[in-house]
């Protein structure tokens, strides 16, 4: 019998269809993992990013697909990936064997593709979880899948400085970043476009008023284009090969973090990232929204999410944030799904470069919907919100990771049978 292979671009079209009884459902989120061996599929919608890493052991080649790594501390740059140790259904496969030969490679390289050169896989299952391995895909002499136009290099020696937490069903691995190859067609020709946002054909309005306009210091977008730049602060080194510049990141002193501007403290790299809408309130209930571009995915039971928020202040970019304080001192908080909306992007903009540190009147200064639930504040006009309880707290340098559980789900109506359309990948620009 011929095997059979399958394609994907990894372009997801999603809708939920509820039973309302009110503008908003709200449901306690509980699973039973025997009912999950049938089909571990998450439940319902949250945007994450697709990545794939080679490694090198005795010799050999193996490649797994990895949902949700994400950028999450700055100085230094660190990378949470989280990789399935527990066979949950054919969907969510036990990889401990894989593990051990990660952290026992020669070589592991993290790469990106964009939306055409993931065709070139061939997957051994309609889950698109096992990867047939072709030497087609692979560039032996840098040690990286071919056609990547992102690849975070980890030399042997460097497997010592990984950290990570195990939970249920996931490895939460954290890799401090280096190095990388970047595609020499980024420095000119070409560019990458990213849309973070899902997209929906119906028109839903999302009502926001500013009352006193603030500068911007950092612009969110649904169309993120990203071209290399060589001439970069961060690197201390800029290697070119055939086909790749080889970069290498400088290390930063605290005190030398604190003379960088903002363009200077912007990510080195570029990695597509999911963001959150964070909302909390204090011990008076004061409300507080927080957009968190580092939102990931981390353990599929239960389910967890982990978001990265600055601890230390240096410049506008990376101010200290209310929201952390309220989290901390709650142990609650809400997580948002936007999608493309011009109104929507304004009221990320500006909750994302406000702190309620520098500008008390943050939330007084605006106009928006929404409701204050017992884990915190949620936009109704959006299509789901997630209550969630912290479930472990890790600090790093600049950022601190809260891990949350998600012990319930706000669906909005007006969303229901909307189809959500939306790509974990990129795709270039010529």
């Amino acid at each position: 019998m011929k095997k059979l292979y399958y394609k994907s671009d990894f372009s997801y079209n999603w809708k939920f269809n509820k039973k309302f009884s009110k503008e908003n459902l709200s449901e306690s989120y509980l699973e039973n993992e025997k009912k999950l061996k049938k089909d571990s599929k998450w439940p319902f919608f949250f945007p994450c990013n697709v990545c794939f890493i080679l490694i090198k052991y005795k010799k050999n080649y193996y490649i797994e697909k990895i949902v949700g790594a994400a950028i999450v501390n700055r100085f230094p740059l660190i990378l949470a990936l989280p990789i399935s140790k527990k066979k949950i259904s054919e969907r969510h496969l036990d990889k401990t064997d894989f593990i051990k030969k990660f952290l026992n490679s020669d070589n592991i390289s993290i790469n990106l593709l964009n939306k055409k050169d993931l065709l070139n896989f061939k997957f051994k299952n309609h889950y698109l979880n096992q990867i047939e391995l072709s030497k087609k895909n692979i560039d032996f002499k840098n040690n990286i899948i071919k056609n990547s136009y992102l690849s975070i290099d980890v030399k042997k020696k460097e497997l010592k400085q990984f950290t990570s937490i195990n939970f249920n069903t996931h490895k939460l691995f954290f890799i401090p970043i280096k190095k990388f190859y970047v595609k020499k067609n980024l420095l000119k020709n070409e560019q990458i476009l990213w849309k973070p946002l899902p997209i929906i054909k119906k028109k839903i309005k999302f009502y926001f008023e500013i009352f006193l306009r603030k500068k911007y210091y950092k612009t969110f977008t649904n169309k993120y284009f990203y071209h290399f730049n060589k001439n970069n602060i961060n690197y201390s080194k800029v290697i070119s090969l055939k086909k790749y510049f080889l970069v290498k990141l400088k290390n930063f002193s605290n005190l030398q973090i604190s003379k960088l501007n903002n363009d200077e403290a912007k990510w080195p790299i570029f990695f597509p990232s999911s963001l959150g809408i964070i909302g909390s309130f204090d011990k008076k209930k004061k409300i507080n929204f927080m957009p968190c571009g580092s939102t990931t995915v981390v353990n599929r039971y239960p389910f967890l999410f982990a978001v990265s928020i600055s601890h230390r202040k240096f410049n506008k970019r990376y101010d200290l944030r209310y929201s952390l304080k309220n989290i901390l001192d709650k142990g609650v908080a809400t997580i948002g799904v936007p999608f493309n909306n011009l109104s929507l992007i304004k009221f990320i903009n500006y909750m994302g470069n406000t702190s309620k540190f520098s500008s008390p009147n943050k939330i007084i200064n605006t106009k928006f919907n929404f409701k204050i639930t017992k884990f915190g504040p949620i936009l109704t006009e959006i299509p789901i919100n997630f209550g969630c309880k912290v479930f472990k707290v890790i600090k790093f340098n600049t950022h601190k990771v809260i891990i949350f559980k998600v012990n319930k789900i706000i669906y909005s109506k007006r969303f229901n049978n909307t189809e959500f359309k939306w790509s974990p990948t990129t795709t270039f620009i010529n």
